[in-house]
């Protein structure tokens, strides 16, 4: 098993980790957010549309954005595992919520900061003020060089640089901030800020009954391109805290727009690296793989790895 930014970032991360191990037999490896961001990588690789990059000379930056963190990565030459260049956000969904309660709190309102408190109607001032929140610290060149800050903003096109030769791919789970994102703007490709900001203004001014109430009936459901076995959309309690990052993200970093897979994390990079399948196994016979080998080795060539 592995850990990430949650259990870096948490005081009794460790120990925790460490009772997993002791209490119920659990190993879990603690990633360094660089790891993390490549595991982001290569599962992104491993779901992009290959038509579409084969008619792009654009390098792939993958987005992988959870709790505690966000990572953008990428490499010189598509495929390539090392060097990445990495852009290593201290910003997930969970930090963004609580930044938020913590803002309303600050500006009078009675409420505590838990991660399961309700922040809405949270209305478009408030909105504006989570994001300048997020910008400023994304500004601190003691939390994010400088480097890597103006290195994705060349990528995404700058003033100095206004051609964009990068494509950016989000890759999560279904209560993933991106999915949100596909699911208020009805589309899995070329996302941009525009359409982010939309969603933004529908619901900042609802209630979180009112939120699901909408997410539930009014929006496209499935989105074109999505599975349509996968449910909407079952935190509006958050949407805005995770709309409000995408959207913060994307204008930090002169983003032009995204693609978007729904993946479980990922898992299609971590069955990969044989470094983090650590598991017991059964000896097999000679020349025959073992079920857990077996099941790696389908992983790997189902996710083109």
């Amino acid at each position: 098993a592995t850990a990430t930014a949650i259990f870096r970032l948490a005081s009794n991360g460790s120990l925790v980790l460490d009772r997993l191990r002791s209490d119920l037999g659990i190993s879990c490896q603690l990633l360094p957010q660089d790891r993390e961001a490549e595991l982001g990588y290569l599962t992104a690789l491993s779901v992009q549309d290959n038509a579409a990059a084969a008619n792009t000379a654009s390098r792939l930056v993958s987005w992988d954005s959870g709790g505690a963190s966000f990572q953008l990565a990428t490499t010189q030459v598509d495929g390539r595992r090392v060097p990445l260049e990495v852009f290593n956000g201290l910003w997930g969904n969970s930090v963004t919520h609580l930044d938020l309660l913590a803002l309303q709190k600050a500006n009078g309102a009675p409420l505590p900061t838990h991660v399961g408190d309700d922040p809405n109607p949270v209305g478009i001032d408030m909105v504006g003020r989570l994001s300048d929140h997020i910008v400023s610290d994304l500004s601190n060149t003691d939390r994010h060089p400088a480097s890597a800050t103006n290195a994705f903003r060349e990528l995404f096109g700058s003033k100095d640089t206004p051609a964009a030769t990068a494509r950016l791919h989000g890759i999560g789970g279904p209560t993933s901030a991106f999915k949100i994102t596909a699911l208020v703007t009805g589309k899995f490709t070329n996302i941009t800020p525009e359409d982010v900001w939309k969603g933004i203004e529908r619901f900042a001014t609802l209630t979180t009954d009112q939120i699901g109430a909408t997410l539930y009936g009014d929006l496209p459901n499935p989105p074109t391109g999505s599975d349509p076995t996968s449910k909407p959309f079952s935190q509006p309690k958050v949407l805005i805290p995770k709309l409000v990052l995408v959207y913060t993200v994307m204008k930090f970093l002169g983003v032009p727009s995204f693609d978007f897979t729904e993946t479980i994390g990922n898992t299609r990079a971590i069955v990969a690296m044989e470094d983090l399948w650590k598991v017991p196994d059964v000896v097999p016979a000679q020349g025959v793989l073992s079920p857990m080998s077996a099941l790696r080795t389908a992983v790997i060539q189902a996710a083109k790895l």
